[in-house]
């Protein structure tokens, strides 16, 4: 069986009505290529847009909380802006990584998923 990097890079995949989706996500690599990729869309004679796909959706909300969060919004204070943006966000980070219990699956070339 021949290795595939672009494939072997996720090791466990979603569904596959899910793999495009999950892949831009990961690999478009800023909230704007997302929205390139992923556009809002309306049918014809309708009012609303046809909502993104739920992965697309949440990260797109997640990266607006966190910018917001880090940042503030228009006249708004960010949280603990006492102290500097670095800071802050090494303790964002070692708060996932120490706080934030993720399970790892870590298969050998050999292991058929």
């Amino acid at each position: 069986m021949m290795s595939d990097p672009k494939v072997d890079q996720f090791k466990v995949w979603l569904t596959q009505l899910d793999r495009v989706q999950f892949s831009d996500v990961l690999l478009s690599g800023s909230r704007e290529e997302v929205i390139k990729r992923h556009p809002l869309t309306k049918k014809p004679y309708t009012r609303n847009y046809d909502p993104r796909p739920r992965m697309v959706a949440a990260y797109l909300y997640f990266i607006d909380r966190i910018r917001v969060f880090f940042l503030g919004e228009e006249g708004d204070v960010p949280v603990a802006s006492e102290h500097p943006l670095p800071t802050r966000v090494g303790e964002c980070f070692q708060t996932l990584k120490n706080g934030l219990m993720i399970v790892v699956i870590d298969l050998q070339k050999d292991d058929d998923p």
